[in-house]
C-alpha cells in the first residue's frame, strides 16, 4: 500500500507527462518539485513589501524632484535658464534663484505696456486677483485693457501694492526688460521680452533673493503660484491685444483698397 508522508510543506502543482506505450496505455510522470517549507512564507512577504515600498519611495521621490524642478524652473527651458539678465549677481549671496517663462504669440511691444501699469490703483497684478486683494495688495480686479498715463516708469520710481512695501524701480530697458527689487534687503524681480522674431516673444520671470529656510519653504510655492498664473494671464493680454491690432491693420488696408478702386 502506498503510504504519504502528511502535508507539511507547501503544495505545488506538478507537471504532467503524458506517454503512450506500445499498447496505447497512458501513464502519467510527475515531474519533481522542490518543497517550500511554511517557514518561509514570511520573508516571502516581508520581500514583497520591500519591493511595495521600494516602489512607493521611488515614486515619491520623483514626484519631488518634479515639484522641486518646478519650483526653480517652470515653463523655463536651457536657453531661458542661461540667459544673463538685469538683476543676476546683485543679490550676495542668494539661496532663492527662480526662473519661469512662457512663450507669447505676440511681440515685445504687445507685452511691454502691461507690465508698465503694474500695481494696485494702476493695472493690477495679472495674477489670482481674489488672493491679491485678501491680502491687502490690490484694491480692485487687473486690468484687461491698457490704461492711460501708466506707461512711463523709470528707475527710482516706486509700484504701490496696497497695505503691501511697494515695488522699488531699478532699471527700465523699454520692450526688453524691468527690474524690480531691493539688493539691500535681500530681493531682486526682472520681467525680460526675448524677442523670438515672426511675432512671438519668450517672457521670463527671475527672482533672486537671500531670506531664511523656513520663510523660503513657505514663499518658494506660493510664489509659483502667483507668478504663473501672472505669466498666462499677461500671455493672454499680450495675444488679444495683438490679435486687435493685426485686425485693424488689416481693416486699414482693405478700406485702402477699396479707396484705390474708387
Amino acid at each position: 500500500m502506498d503510504r504519504r508522508r502528511p502535508a507539511t510543506l507547501i503544495r505545488g502543482a506538478a507537471a504532467l507527462r503524458v506517454t503512450t506505450t506500445d499498447h496505447g496505455a497512458r501513464h502519467r510522470e510527475a515531474r519533481h518539485l522542490e518543497p517550500i517549507a511554511n517557514s518561509q512564507q514570511p520573508g516571502r512577504a516581508r520581500t514583497r513589501w520591500g519591493v511595495a515600498a521600494v516602489g512607493v519611495g521611488a515614486m515619491a521621490v520623483g514626484g519631488g524632484v518634479a515639484a522641486g524642478r518646478a519650483l526653480r524652473r517652470w515653463g523655463a527651458n536651457e536657453a531661458d535658464l542661461a540667459r544673463v539678465l538685469p538683476g543676476d549677481g546683485l543679490v550676495t549671496p542668494s539661496n532663492y534663484d527662480v526662473t519661469y517663462a512662457v512663450t507669447v504669440a505676440a511681440p515685445p511691444g504687445d507685452i511691454w505696456p502691461w507690465l508698465m501699469q503694474l500695481g494696485d490703483g494702476r493695472g493690477g497684478l495679472y495674477s489670482y486677483d481674489w488672493l491679491d486683494r485678501a491680502f491687502g495688495f490690490l484694491h480692485g480686479p487687473s486690468a484687461t485693457d491698457l490704461l492711460p498715463g501708466y506707461d512711463d516708469l523709470a528707475p527710482g520710481d516706486a509700484i504701490p501694492l496696497g497695505r503691501g512695501a511697494s515695488f522699488p524701480v531699478l532699471e527700465v530697458d523699454h520692450e526688453r526688460a524691468l527690474l524690480l527689487g531691493d539688493p539691500e534687503r535681500g530681493w531682486t524681480w526682472c520681467f525680460a521680452l526675448a524677442d523670438l522674431g515672426e511675432g512671438r516673444t519668450r517672457l521670463i520671470s527671475r527672482n533672486h533673493g537671500r531670506m531664511p529656510w523656513l520663510v523660503k519653504a513657505w514663499l518658494a510655492p506660493a510664489v509659483l503660484v502667483m507668478t504663473r498664473r501672472m505669466l498666462l494671464n499677461l500671455r493672454g493680454r499680450a495675444e488679444h491685444l495683438a490679435a486687435e491690432r493685426a485686425a485693424a491693420v488689416e481693416e486699414a488696408e482693405l478700406i485702402a483698397m477699396g479707396l484705390e478702386a474708387v
